[in-house]
């Protein structure tokens, strides 16, 4: 498979396991346009339902969290 295929895969394991917190590391590394899409919406339905998500990203898809923190401010 693709790595794309594989992510989704990782991500369609996160939806069957019954867990309060999701911790995600470059979730959207190697996601078309489509699949960053789906990634977002699973992550709003989770934080919708009261669950912790915690990403670690370069990515600015995650431009409106909880709460932030930079790694560089602990150095």
């Amino acid at each position: 498979l693709s790595a794309g295929i594989r992510k989704r895969v990782a991500l369609a394991r996160l939806l069957s396991v019954q867990s309060n917190v999701w911790l995600l590391d470059e979730p959207e590394n190697n996601l078309d346009a489509h699949g960053k899409e789906l990634l977002q919406n699973l992550i709003n339905i989770k934080a919708a339902q009261n669950g912790v998500i915690i990403i670690a990203s370069h990515s600015e898809l995650y431009r409106n969290p909880a709460m932030q923190i930079y790694l560089e401010d602990f150095k």
